[in-house]
């Protein structure tokens, strides 16, 4: 899964913290029918085609924003609560990723990604 910091590296790539607008259209899928309606669909340019998929909610238990965002857990813990940890969201009426720190007990996607062999 990845960390915080790989999450950054990718919206860097992809336009920066100051164009992070940017990142998120370039990371959704361009399937506007998959996402709420009255989304901006993104133009999926990095191939990383993120499709809706909500979370579950960590206290209730309950599915919730089905078709309006995706949201996927990074590996990084929040420094200041143990029972939270980072995550990006992309909504489907933005070309933007966003950060939030979620209860640990909540359902979120996962971002995989390679290790490089021999990276430390």
């Amino acid at each position: 899964m990845a960390t915080d910091a790989e999450w950054t590296i990718l919206e860097n790539y992809l336009g920066g913290l100051s164009g992070r607008p940017l990142a998120g259209g370039k990371m959704k899928d361009n399937l506007s029918s998959l996402w709420s309606s009255g989304s901006n669909p993104g133009t999926n340019e990095s191939g990383f085609s993120a499709l809706p998929g909500g979370y579950r909610d960590g206290t209730t238990g309950l599915f919730r924003e089905g078709v309006s965002f995706a949201y996927f857990w990074t590996s990084t813990e929040n420094p200041l609560n143990n029972t939270l940890a980072s995550s990006r969201y992309l909504w489907y009426n933005d070309l933007a990723t966003d950060r939030s720190n979620p209860l640990k007990s909540s359902g979120y996607s996962i971002r995989c990604i390679k290790d490089q062999v021999g990276a430390q």
